[in-house]
């Protein structure tokens, strides 16, 4: 199972292992902690404890020896695992469990970035037709030599709409902004040989319009475990 770069990314993708919580919170002294708070609470309902559980005694020590675990942790975690279960290391809540028919992660995961996309297309069509028609007004049209382009166009919208469906489903934010890269790109080298102020137009337009939906599904993504997070207590 592969390794998040950041604990985040397990929220979003189940796939992914969570780092170690040295990794993630080196600053935190496992001694010292009293109720778990903030974004390690987060971090140890939803990534690291339901992680850890499934490992099983073997592979956890196992774990250890291979991440090169600090003592403090490694007695930590061998001192809890010997322990009821306690309300801070309480079991996963059942509308968030894999097992549910749809869960609360399955929603964030699928439903609200595709919602999130579907905006930027219309986005994209409303600021389309304001900024072409205030071009038109001010500079004389992006057609003003005469180039019939409906149909360049029509292609070039139905593109931007699957790279947003696909950009959508994909798991991690740094995959999203390469695929709005891409779709920058072949829009412009499209349009650039006959029509290169579109060229230029489009491929801004429609990496704006996607990198902001990409900014606003994690930020809304966030907000709503956060909201799940303090219902579920």
């Amino acid at each position: 199972m592969p390794v998040a770069h950041n604990w985040r990314e397990c929220l979003q993708d189940p796939t992914l292992s969570p780092p170690a919580p040295w990794v993630s919170f080196p600053e935190l002294d496992p001694q010292g902690l009293g109720s778990l708070q903030g974004d390690f609470e987060h971090y140890w309902h939803y990534c690291w404890w339901p992680f850890w559980l499934r490992l099983g005694k073997a592979r956890q020590q196992a774990y250890l020896l291979r991440h090169n675990a600090p003592r403090g942790w490694a007695e930590y975690l061998a001192h809890i695992d010997n322990q009821p279960p306690s309300p801070g290391l309480a079991p996963l809540p059942e509308h968030w469990r894999g097992d549910s028919p749809v869960t609360h992660r399955q929603l964030l995961r699928w439903v609200l970035p595709i919602v999130v996309h579907l905006f930027a297309v219309v986005a994209y069509v409303a600021l389309n037709g304001t900024l072409v028609s205030w071009y038109k007004q001010y500079a004389g049209g992006l057609t003003s030599r005469g180039v019939a382009v409906g149909i360049a166009m029509y292609m070039v919208f139905w593109f931007f709409v699957g790279m947003n469906l696909l950009i959508a489903l994909l798991p991690r934010v740094w995959g999203k902004v390469q695929a709005t890269v891409f779709m920058a790109a072949i829009i412009g080298f499209y349009l650039w040989p006959e029509h290169p102020l579109r060229a230029l137009f489009y491929s801004t337009l429609s990496a704006s319009v996607t990198l902001v939906a990409i900014g606003a599904n994690a930020q809304l993504h966030r907000h709503f475990l956060n909201l799940i997070f303090k219902g579920s207590k």
